[in-house]
């Protein structure tokens, strides 16, 4: 079951893959073209496959790589290249594999073959009602940001065309750490070790991927709280909650259970756990309010005692619920948090030092402009 459906037509639908993870496991014309074959793609024309060839010397890793990204209905993109063909996915702090559509498409890239077959077994998932296959290939992957780019030879998924359409989709996933037994997830196979999403400008916005911490010692950061030991497949950039509220009146599900937030850009609006759902609405209808009218309030504790982040977002939309949690050892409330709760905000996650931070620093402006 899944908890969230694709944008427009609902929430995204990588979710379902989370709770049921299948186990067993010159250089100015170089960058003249990636922005070309990306300016192509993002426009919907077919991409051009001369983008570059495969550089006789590897290039020194660059400490950051700074991506554009782009509205892609609902949600952000970013364009990255297989072997030298141009691809997009969405940028999804809520799934951990780099996948890519399994045919040509001119939403998404072309898929011809690209990468070589690896020892892993295809794996068969079910995303919001549709099945599908997933092939497990690895090729030369390229990030390209406007003043560095980063290559490597990555193990991707190959989404079969079920799980591609509406509410599917494909994702460049964000979440670093996973369970044994899962298939590698994208960023355990790069040297990055935390990143940063800023949507403070739409127009600017972009995925800044670093080989070292970006959040500062000093920011009052969010403690992350990994779910694997309740039963999760994958270290989901999730943190306590103190407190959640409908036009200003706590919710209380009344058994006493903890409550935990989900960071993830991949959904839209909100997603809720039953128990949660159930006491929204009673809530609601208590105040003599219409169901999920007015502004709904998250608010999280940071690592210095008594203070909190509160994040308040008016008729966040869709809200949905979440029907079942099948984690085995999970007793608890989820909260999840789609792009709807940080627009505006620049998200950074340290994901070997479980921090997240919702602040900026300004000298980054400064340097960048």
């Amino acid at each position: 079951a899944r908890w969230r459906r694709r944008p427009r037509a609902g929430m995204h639908a990588a979710w379902c893959a989370l709770l049921t993870l299948g186990a067993t496991g010159g250089r100015r014309q170089t960058l003249h073209r990636a922005l070309a074959a990306a300016a192509a793609l993002l426009a919907g024309e077919a991409p051009s496959t001369a983008f570059y060839g495969t550089p006789s010397v590897a290039p020194r890793a660059p400490t950051i790589v700074s991506i554009p990204l782009t509205d892609c209905g609902g949600s952000y993109c970013a364009v990255f290249y297989v072997d030298g063909e141009p691809f997009r996915a969405v940028v999804d702090t809520g799934s951990p594999f780099l996948t890519v559509a399994g045919s040509c498409t001119k939403r998404w890239g072309c898929f011809r073959g690209q990468g070589a077959p690896t020892a892993l077994p295809d794996t068969f998932e079910r995303y919001e009602g549709r099945e599908g296959n997933v092939q497990w290939r690895q090729g030369y992957v390229r990030l390209s940001g406007k003043s560095a780019a980063y290559d490597k030879d990555i193990i991707f998924g190959v989404l079969s065309d079920e799980l591609v359409g509406r509410p599917g989709g494909v994702f460049l996933g964000l979440v670093k750490q996973a369970a044994a037994g899962i298939r590698p997830t994208f960023l355990s196979q790069t040297r990055f070790v935390s990143f940063r999403i800023d949507l403070r400008d739409p127009a600017e916005a972009r995925l800044d991927m670093s080989a070292a911490p970006l959040v500062p010692l000093d920011a009052d950061a969010l403690p992350l709280v990994d779910l694997r030991a309740l039963g999760s497949p994958v270290e989901h950039y999730a943190t306590r909650v103190a407190r959640v509220c409908t036009n200003g009146a706590p919710l209380d599900p009344g058994d006493g259970r903890p409550v935990y937030a989900i960071f993830d850009t991949g959904t839209t609006g909100l997603a809720l756990s039953y128990g949660l759902w159930d006491a929204a609405l009673k809530s609601y209808v208590g105040g003599g309010a219409a169901p999920w009218t007015g502004v709904f309030s998250v608010e999280l504790p940071t690592k210095r005692p008594g203070q909190r982040v509160s994040l308040d977002v008016d008729r966040p939309f869709p809200t949905t619920p979440i029907a079942t949690v099948p984690w085995k050892g999970f007793d608890g409330h989820l909260v999840v948090l789609g792009l709807t709760f940080l627009e505006g905000r620049v998200l950074t996650v340290d994901c070997d030092r479980h921090a997240l931070w919702l602040g900026y620093d300004s000298t980054d402006d400064m340097r960048r402009s």
